[in-house]
C-alpha cells in the first residue's frame, strides 16, 4: 500500500510476552511499523475505501500536542509528545495528517492505516525497550482499542504488522469492525470507559449529548445545535458533534457500529467491550 495520509494520534501498548526478553550490548529501543483503521474515519465512504477522512487536519483542529494524558491514559515511557514541525499538518493529499493515537505513547496515523512517527515519515521507535517478544495494542481516544493476539517479535528492524488484515491474529473475537475486505477499529467510545453503549447507564449518547447542549456557543441550548472541533463526541471525525439530525453522531454509535457486527435484532442496551487486558 502506497498511499499514506497522516491521520490520528495513536497509543501503542507493549505488553512483555513472559520469558522472551531477549538481552543484548544494544538498548536503543525497538522500532514498530504497524497499521490500523478508525472506523469513524471511514463512515460515509464508500466500502472499498483505503482512506481514511482527514477531515479534522484541513479543519485546522489537530492538536500540536498528544491529547491523551489530559484524558489520563497511561502513556508508559511516553506522554507529551508534539509536533515540532507544522509543516506535517499541512501536508495534504495522500499523506495527510489527521489525528492521534496512542500505544503507551503517541504517534501518527496515516490516511492509509500506516502508524509512524512524529516527523510523519518514521517507524514509530520505543527507544527505551529492548528487543523481544512483546502484544501489541493500539488505541485511540473515541474507538475502542484492539491488541495483537500473539506476541510479536520486535526489534532494531523496522518490524511490519497489520491490524486491518483479517488473518491478522488479535486478542477476542469481535475485537474489531469487519468493512468490505478489511478491518478497523469500533468507533463510538464517546466517554473513553472502554465501552461503546448506546442506550443505558453511562451511554456514550448521553456523552455526545451533553457535548452539544452545554457548548460554549450554544446560547439557547438546543439539542440541534452543531458543536464545532476537535472533540470526542466527534464519533465520524468530521470535526462536528451532533446529536439531532442528519448524520448525527448517535446514528453512528447505534445504527452502524452495534448492527453491523451482531445484526439488527439485538437489544438495544447490548455493550460492545474493549478488549485489552
Amino acid at each position: 500500500m502506497k498511499f499514506k495520509h497522516l491521520i490520528t494520534y495513536i497509543i501503542i501498548c507493549m505488553t512483555l510476552a513472559a520469558a522472551s526478553l531477549r538481552l543484548s550490548g544494544q538498548t536503543t529501543g525497538v522500532n514498530l511499523r504497524p497499521r490500523v483503521y478508525l472506523q469513524g474515519a471511514l463512515y460515509s465512504l464508500l466500502p472499498a475505501a483505503t482512506l481514511m477522512r482527514d477531515d479534522l487536519r484541513a479543519k485546522g483542529l489537530i492538536p500540536m500536542t498528544e491529547p491523551y494524558s489530559v484524558l489520563n491514559y497511561q502513556l508508559v515511557g511516553g506522554g507529551g509528545e508534539s509536533i515540532s514541525n507544522p509543516s506535517v499538518l499541512q501536508v495534504t493529499g495522500k499523506n495527510a495528517i489527521v489525528d492521534w493515537v496512542i500505544a503507551s505513547r503517541a504517534a501518527l496515523l496515516q490516511r492509509d492505516g500506516d502508524v509512524v512517527d512524529l516527523d510523519g515519515i518514521s517507524p514509530v521507535n520505543f527507544s527505551n525497550i529492548n528487543p523481544g517478544k512483546y502484544y501489541v495494542s493500539i488505541r485511540h481516544r473515541n474507538h475502542l482499542g484492539v491488541m495483537s493476539g500473539e506476541a510479536l517479535d520486535l526489534n532494531w528492524s523496522a518490524v511490519s504488522f497489520d491490524f486491518t488484515d483479517p488473518s491478522f491474529p488479535v486478542n477476542c473475537t469481535n475485537s474489531m469492525s469487519t468493512i468490505g475486505n478489511k478491518r478497523a477499529l469500533w468507533a463510538g467510545d464517546v466517554n473513553n470507559d472502554g465501552r461503546i453503549i448506546s442506550q443505558g447507564p453511562n451511554n456514550d449518547v448521553l456523552k455526545l449529548f451533553t457535548t452539544v447542549l452545554y457548548d460554549g456557543d450554544n446560547i439557547e441550548q438546543s439539542a440541534n445545535f452543531i458543536s464545532m472541533g476537535y472533540l470526542q463526541a466527534d464519533v465520524n471525525m468530521d470535526g462536528m458533534a451532533i446529536y439531532e439530525g442528519e448524520k448525527n453522531d448517535g446514528s453512528f454509535i447505534w445504527q452502524t457500529v452495534v448492527p453491523l457486527l451482531f445484526g439488527p435484532n439485538i437489544p438495544e442496551m447490548f455493550v460492545l467491550l474493549e478488549c485489552i487486558p
